[in-house]
């Protein structure tokens, strides 16, 4: 069951008597004198007395959404900042040329502009937009299944992608489909996204059935000029919905996951606010920026390993009270090491640079951190932005190593390795030390900010990637910066809740002394 929005509304007019289910809703009337206004404000926080529903008398910290349908001369924000998350305010367009100029920490909120004349038409918006959590997965390569059209070829490349070559078709044919359906809910829009790299000579679209609960099928196709940009599917009650993809012409195309996410249409991408980057090969990342308190330092973290797609450490940094910037990787299983063609790395360094910019701070007031996979993002991108901090645990950085353990070391574990190595690399002898080695260049050469830390927590029996540690010290032992380590008995994932604990204290420490 979806839990309920908290919403604060401001204005003169009372939009409560509108209520609908899954909704609760809280007032300040701007006419109100400003003591008036924070006394409501604290029997709100507290408990509404005014309401019977049992889950109104929770105490909350913040509200899901603000409305601000007016303004009045008594109204001061500044007692209710601490009670609202950027890029949860909706405000009447009305107000659009004067909101900021009396409210100028509006601009790091990243307040919405709406249209109100149609009350109905916002609630509506917030039901379906604002919702609370993230939802995106995919259906996988392995889930594909191939027509055998006209003798193709067909090769299956782990999770990366199906690669169906030796393609000669006048005219159009399905080439394959996915085995399972989607089940599409009429309470919000659905965001698909498909991995895929054609020839030239190949035309491809993607069809779409939809079958609703009376067996009724619709079909809508989607060129490639069409996927350019996320495709927006909604229905208006539960229905399947199969997927295909249809190609003519010659030549030979790659088809990879094709995501499936609980769309925000323009609100953000996973979270509110939440963004996604995508180089010409159709990868992505995603990444979140929260301004905090707009003093340094900026803390990047990247997500770690996780088949669910979003982004992970979201309130473990929001309690460090600064900005913070969070990244995630949605290919493969759970992610691909952050890693990619090279204007997906420097999209990723960009995105970076950019909040840093917004902020006005230099990379001597970056911190940047990360968790297993998360490490690999943390250490690469911290050597080549030359960060003031990294901090980790539990340490990647030999990929190909990873990879190379798991026969003797994993059995059957964490096989994403094996799909990053043939992502990237050619079957060749030395492509295992060409993933080690990729790494071992921005270490070399990064030149550190005066007083630099490394963080580093460990386990002392890893079986993902043993030489991680003693790799770290004897490329940056040379450096005048500051390592501080601790190890932990045990496999790689044996004691994630010591590795943690180690790590957020170091977080906090350095966020003390650095800001």
């Amino acid at each position: 069951m979806d839990k309920k929005l908290h919403i604060l509304q401001i204005g003169r007019e009372r939009w409560e008597s509108r209520n609908e289910d899954g909704l609760i809703w809280y007032y300040i009337n701007v006419c109100d004198d400003v003591d008036v206004q924070q006394e409501k404000l604290h029997v709100v926080l507290n408990a509404n007395e005014d309401n019977e529903e049992e889950n109104h008398q929770e105490k909350i910290t913040s509200f899901d959404v603000v409305i601000i349908s007016e303004l009045g001369t008594n109204f001061d924000f500044s007692y209710l900042q601490q009670y609202i998350e950027p890029y949860t305010i909706l405000v009447n367009q009305e107000l659009s040329d004067t909101i900021i100029n009396h409210f100028p920490i509006f601009k790091y909120l990243f307040v919405h502009y709406i249209d109100m004349q149609d009350i109905t038409s916002v609630i509506a918006t917030v039901k379906k937009d604002f919702f609370i959590g993230q939802n995106g997965t995919k259906l996988h390569v392995k889930n594909i299944v191939v027509n055998h059209v006209d003798n193709c070829s067909i090769y299956y490349n782990g999770n990366n992608y199906v690669e169906i070559s030796e393609i000669n078709q006048s005219d159009y044919v399905q080439l394959l489909y996915w085995k399972y359906n989607i089940g599409l809910g009429s309470d919000a829009t659905t965001d698909l996204w498909l991995e895929y790299d054609a020839d030239n000579q190949i035309d491809l679209r993607l069809v779409l059935h939809f079958i609703d609960s009376a067996g009724e099928v619709i079909r809508r196709t989607f060129t490639q000029t069409e996927m350019a940009h996320n495709i927006n599917v909604n229905v208006e009650q539960f229905t399947y919905l199969a997927a295909s993809i249809e190609v003519k012409g010659q030549g030979t195309i790659k088809v990879g996951p094709l995501h499936y996410r609980k769309s925000r249409e323009q609100y953000g991408e996973m979270l509110l606010g939440g963004q996604v980057s995508r180089d010409s090969q159709r990868n992505e990342f995603f990444y979140y920026f929260n301004p905090g308190d707009l003093q340094p330092p900026l803390n990047v973290y990247f997500s770690g390993y996780r088949t669910a797609e979003g982004f992970e450490g979201y309130w473990m940094m929001k309690n460090l009270g600064k900005p913070f910037l969070l990244i995630s990787d949605p290919r493969l299983e759970g992610g691909c090491f952050y890693v990619g063609s090279s204007e997906y790395e420097q999209k990723i360094e960009h995105v970076i640079q950019t909040y840093l910019d917004l902020l006005s701070f230099s990379t001597k007031q970056l911190v940047i951190s990360g968790l297993s996979m998360g490490t690999y993002g943390a250490i690469y991108y911290g050597a080549r932005l030359e960060a003031r901090a990294i901090v980790v645990g539990k340490p990647l950085i030999n990929l190909g190593d990873i990879a190379r353990n798991v026969p003797l070391h994993r059995p059957e574990a964490f096989e994403t390795s094996l799909d990053l190595v043939n992502k990237f690399i050619d079957q060749e002898e030395e492509r295992y030390e060409k993933l080690n080695n990729k790494i071992v260049p921005y270490l070399e050469k990064a030149k550190f900010p005066e007083d630099s830390t490394i963080a580093i927590a460990y386990m002392m029996q890893d079986d993902y990637d043993s030489q991680a540690y003693f790799d770290l010290l004897n490329y940056l032992s040379e450096k005048e910066i500051n390592i501080i380590s601790k190890g932990l008995v045990g496999r790689h994932n044996d004691n994630s809740p010591g590795i943690n604990q180690w790590f957020f204290a170091q977080l906090k420490r350095l966020n003390i002394s650095i800001g």
